[in-house]
């Protein structure tokens, strides 16, 4: 049985959480990159809206182009995944 890696996408907390898969790769260092990368342009367009967060929601993130957000931010991680074929 193989491995795969699931980027997934966070945001929220409690009853108001939400969490998606973002893609899924067969090499762990290339998810984990992936992630990274989500995680960053997220972390920028935060900086970018200062005190008007709304407007993160009319940007579109190049790793994740269902990218939500809100008061939590954004988080990114890798799960690993049996593969059955």
């Amino acid at each position: 049985m193989s491995k795969i890696f699931l980027v997934r996408g966070s945001t929220g907390e409690y009853s108001d959480r939400l969490e998606w898969i973002v893609a899924a790769y067969r090499d762990e260092s290339r998810a984990k990159a992936h992630a990274e990368a989500a995680r960053q342009w997220a972390e920028k367009a935060v900086e970018e809206c200062g005190d008007e967060p709304w407007k993160i929601s009319q940007k579109q993130n190049p790793h994740d182009p269902h990218m939500s957000v809100d008061y939590t931010g954004v988080i990114y991680g890798v799960q690993p995944v049996d593969f059955i074929e």
